[in-house]
């Protein structure tokens, strides 16, 4: 699995697809996922399924109301760093 000369970042990848058989993740874009959104996964399919929202259901609406939802402002790139791996910029 690991070639000699590989770099360490590409160590991630190989471990992820070792774990899903070669799979690649497909997230539906098109599709809102809100913060606080629970469900289930469709094993069939893959696709996350919403079933409730904690914001909203009677039984944690009162508890999560200590915690706000944040915002920030919209980015063209979003940037996501793991310990051990260096950021590079982007062109």
């Amino acid at each position: 699995m690991f070639a000699f000369g590989h770099q360490d970042s590409r160590k991630f990848i190989d471990l992820l697809l070792q774990v899903t058989n070669n799979k690649w993740t497909n997230i539906d874009v098109n599709k809102e996922i809100r913060v606080g959104d629970i469900g289930r996964i469709d094993h069939a399919t893959g696709e996350f399924l919403v079933e409730g929202n904690l914001y909203e259901l009677s039984e944690t609406k009162s508890a999560m109301e200590s915690h706000p939802v944040q915002t920030t402002v919209s980015t063209k790139f979003e940037k996501y760093l793991s310990k051990g791996v260096k950021g590079r910029p982007v062109f």
